[in-house]
């Protein structure tokens, strides 16, 4: 059979914080698999300051997840159609920096990803289609499989870039602490934060990151 693909225009949602007078640095933060922008907004807002404009937009995909009711989750993409919707995802980053109000200053702009997310941030930032990045955190999520580590531990190095992951998630597994462990062994301006706890954001753990 043949495949006939189109473009459409779509609407998304991005969660943001009040606008504060003096607000000077800006965070995208991606949520997770599974979990609804707005609820990893509240997870997250707690860590931040008036100083800080937090953005989070929600995955493409909503869906139940479970069964055919109830909770209703989001994702960033699936094995299916997997490069479309890579290209998509970095389309809709790149115009969610670009709206009107929201002015990336000479600094740069700040990401953090959890799980799915953090893997989806890195691959936006090393697919060179975001601003500068000044911090970037990785929160328990795999290195983007398209590239090798070498080429990660070489890019962009004025990135500050964080592995942070809980000593207990049963999500990760001894290959990804030891890649993590190679990468920051190789690449400046960077380190792993590990924390008691599991598949889980702190907020005392990304303050802390946040305020570094």
């Amino acid at each position: 059979m043949d495949t006939i693909k189109i473009e459409i225009a779509r609407t998304c949602r991005v969660f943001s914080s009040p606008v504060v007078a003096g607000a000077d640095e800006i965070w995208l933060a991606l949520h997770g698999y599974g979990s609804l922008a707005s609820e990893f907004y509240q997870t997250i807002y707690p860590a931040f300051t008036p100083h800080h404009k937090l953005l989070v937009p929600e995955g493409f995909n909503r869906f139940y997840v479970k069964g055919l009711g109830g909770k209703v989750g989001a994702n960033w993409m699936t094995s299916e159609d997997r490069l479309a919707d890579i290209e998509n995802i970095h389309h809709y980053l790149s115009q969610v920096v670009d709206l009107e109000d929201v002015k990336v200053n000479p600094g740069g702009l700040n990401l953090l990803g959890f799980s799915q997310g953090a893997t989806t941030a890195m691959r936006w930032w090393l697919s060179g289609r975001s601003p500068l990045v000044k911090k970037l955190i990785c929160w328990a999520g795999s290195l983007p499989s398209e590239y090798q580590l070498d080429q990660i531990a070489a890019y962009s190095v004025a990135t500050d870039l964080y592995i942070v992951y809980g000593k207990s998630d049963p999500l990760l597994n001894d290959h990804y602490i030891e890649m993590a462990q190679e990468l920051v062994h190789n690449r400046k301006n960077s380190r792993i934060v590990v924390f008691n706890g599991q598949h889980e954001v702190q907020t005392e753990v990304l303050k802390e990151l946040i305020l570094t």
